[in-house]
């Protein structure tokens, strides 16, 4: 029981993980975007 119950955490922990990455690099291309804008 004790590693089913792991396994799904660390399975949500990765998701969580992967959609951070995610939301940083769009944040990242939307400053890049707006950086080659202004010059």
């Amino acid at each position: 029981m004790r590693a089913l119950s792991s396994r799904r955490e660390r399975a949500r922990k990765g998701i969580r993980y992967r959609r951070g990455l995610k939301a940083q690099v769009a944040l990242a291309e939307i400053y890049h975007i707006r950086a080659l804008r202004q010059y």
